[in-house]
């Protein structure tokens, strides 16, 4: 039952996804599924400054001189906020990045998380707090292959990530991530469907061993996610599936994304979230 609530909150955390961008003369993303599309060139124009500044209601600020001139300062939401530091005087060379968690009320830390970047991607990320430890690998061609999962020493699980090669644009794409256990078995397979429309400001998925804010966890897919569908192995376990609705602005970039949820094929809500861009952005 471990192993389960494990991938339960790696379920609720996926339903945050943020797929983001700005807002003016917005369009409605109809879903239709792909099997394979033109990469839409648009986000080529944008400015090499634009970065998210809105979360749907989390303010990103961002390192404005510098080395890490443009890289993530601080997260700051309705409760808490991540501050983010960056050390690179290393013996071997690697990059560290240190997340910080503290409460707005009092600034008492809650949590800390250090990533090791070595060669342009995480390889690894450790909460001493917790105790928890995850390794990251990557394919040849630079995208994420899996997540060995530790809990105080001990291996828990490993996420494997699957996909598809698109001949017509040359880049591979998500379809699958399978969650096993300690003893190599299948708990669930998650697979994916996708729109035609070209993800402009890719980030990774929310969840707690991958930072969004960070782009330092390889690439998943070209376009925007249409549905997400999640099947148990365990017949007794409940199966959902989400499905995205985007409106996107101007400039391709997504401002508003809906999630329809449902569980066992019966609807069970939609999320609604916002997300803002600038080239003028907040920092230190």
């Amino acid at each position: 039952m471990k192993q389960i609530h494990i991938a339960g909150n790696l379920l609720k955390s996926l339903m945050l996804a943020g797929l983001l961008t700005a807002c003016t003369n917005d369009q409605t993303i109809v879903p239709a599924e792909t099997a394979g599309v033109e990469r839409n060139e648009q986000n080529t124009k944008l400015s090499s400054l634009l970065r998210l500044i809105d979360d749907n209601g989390t303010s990103i600020q961002y390192i404005k001189s510098g080395k890490f001139l443009g890289k993530t300062s601080k997260a700051i939401a309705i409760n808490d906020r991540y501050e983010y530091t960056y050390d690179d005087n290393n013996p071997a060379g690697d990059l560290w990045i240190t997340r910080k968690k503290y409460a707005k009320s009092n600034n008492a830390l809650l949590g800390q998380v250090k990533y090791k970047i070595s060669n342009g991607v995480c390889i690894s990320s450790e909460d001493n707090v917790a105790g928890d430890y995850f390794e990251y690998k990557y394919t040849a061609q630079g995208y994420l292959d899996e997540i060995k999962f530790s809990h105080n020493g001990v291996y828990k699980n490993l996420y494997k990530y699957s996909y598809n090669f698109n001949n017509a644009t040359g880049v591979y794409r998500l379809t699958k991530i399978t969650l096993q256990n300690a003893q190599s078995a299948t708990l669930f397979e998650q697979t994916f469907a996708y729109t035609a429309n070209a993800d402009n400001y890719p980030t990774p998925a929310k969840r707690e061993h991958i930072d969004k804010y960070l782009p330092f966890f390889g690439k998943l897919c070209d376009v925007l996610p249409q549905k997400v569908s999640l099947q148990w192995v365990d017949p007794n376990a409940l199966d959902s599936e989400q499905e995205f609705t985007y409106t996107v602005d101007g400039n391709g970039l997504v401002s508003t994304k809906v999630t329809q949820l449902s569980t066992n094929n019966t609807p069970s809500g939609s999320i609604t979230e916002t997300f803002k861009y600038s080239a003028n952005w907040q920092g230190i």
